[in-house]
């Protein structure tokens, strides 16, 4: 029992440590949005507030089946470097479903950070997915790419 508690612990701190859930601190390099030719991703108009945002996501790479979820981060950009807004510790989570672009190229989703972040205070963002290929299926860490959007909170 006590091994099983442990292991537990140790893959909570892996899965921590992996995931880019650092709080005011830079963001690592492997988590970095890379631009990916033929995908983009915008804020639909009129849907941002400071606590969510529809985006919408183009993809017309033609080179292979990416697959987007709902899991998202939000970055702040302060001095130049873009950081982890400090979380509100509430539990929050995402449903892991796999979302497809439709026969356009075109998959809208709403993100709402409140539960995560808050309401957002004036300043610049950015919200980052994280893609993999179909064929890349399971994904892991090593496979995963990064897009990203930037938006301002007035």
């Amino acid at each position: 029992m006590k091994k099983r508690i442990i292991t537990i612990l140790l893959c909570t701190l892996f899965i921590l440590t992996i995931s880019g859930c650092t709080k005011d601190e830079e963001i690592s390099k492997n988590f970095e949005p890379t631009e990916i030719d033929g995908i983009s991703m915008a804020i639909k108009e009129n849907s941002l507030t400071n606590e969510e945002a529809t985006v919408i996501i183009k993809d017309t790479n033609g080179k292979g089946t990416y697959v987007y979820g709902n899991s998202f981060r939000i970055d702040k950009k302060e001095n130049d470097s873009w950081v982890t807004p400090k979380e509100t510790g509430k539990n929050c989570g995402f449903d892991l479903i796999a979302y497809y672009v439709n026969d356009e190229g075109i998959l809208e989703l709403k993100q709402n950070w409140e539960c995560m972040y808050g309401s957002l205070d004036a300043g610049t963002y950015r919200l980052v997915k994280d893609i993999f290929l179909e064929s890349d299926t399971p994904s892991t860490e090593i496979n995963k790419k990064y897009i990203s959007v930037e938006f301002t909170i007035e």
